[in-house]
């Protein structure tokens, strides 16, 4: 996944876990994006349809804590992504196009 920071870099990353607020390694590098806060919003449009609001909202590490007191320089960086169902998922049929776009504060580790 491409995001695009405020400080004017771009980063390839790849996450490898599931948790909210595991770090994305900077592809080529020894960096590391590690996740503060995260804004997204998810759509599906299913096959002659109109766009559906999935999923919504905004995840603070800590609770917001971490955002207010990270001694870091942090950036934030914007991404998005879409792609199509192969098969029903969700109780979308096969073919809906599923969008999704936000934002991520995060510090950047050594790059």
């Amino acid at each position: 996944m491409t995001v695009h920071c405020d400080d004017g870099s771009t980063h390839e990353i790849w996450t490898s876990g599931n948790g909210s607020f595991t770090p994305g390694h900077l592809v080529g590098s020894t960096g590391v994006v590690v996740p503060i806060s995260f804004s997204m919003t998810i759509t599906a449009t299913p096959p002659g349809g109109d766009p559906v609001l999935v999923e919504e909202g905004t995840d603070l590490k800590g609770g917001g804590a971490v955002l207010g007191n990270n001694p870091h320089p942090q950036v934030t960086c914007s991404f998005a992504d879409t792609f199509i169902l192969d098969v029903e998922e969700e109780g979308f049929p096969a073919g809906t196009v599923v969008t999704f776009d936000g934002e991520v504060v995060a510090h950047l580790t050594a790059r």
